[in-house]
């Protein structure tokens, strides 16, 4: 096993919330099916975008409706650039 996977098997059993992994924080969360994920932190939450400085910066030259498109296609997966493609058809 590489040493990413090592420690966040480590963490897994532990019952950690969070583990570092060259310099990075790895935070837990949960699938629909329960499995414990460890996510890169700033990785795409609802929140995350919400505070994110382009997110903020963005909605200064476009519509509610086209942010609103975007923080949606974002959370479901989608790029940024991919998203603002596709919100920029509204």
């Amino acid at each position: 096993m590489n040493e990413y996977f090592t420690l966040m098997t480590a963490a897994r059993t532990e019952g950690k919330k969070s583990f570092k992994y060259k310099g990075a924080t790895y935070t837990a969360g949960k699938t629909k099916t329960g499995l414990t994920v460890y996510r890169k932190s700033g990785m795409s939450k609802n929140k995350e975008i919400n505070k994110s400085e382009d997110m903020n910066e963005h909605a200064k030259h476009h519509s509610k409706a086209h942010i609103k498109q975007m923080k949606k296609d974002i959370k479901g997966g989608m790029s940024f650039a991919d998203a603002h493609e596709k919100a920029k058809n509204l």
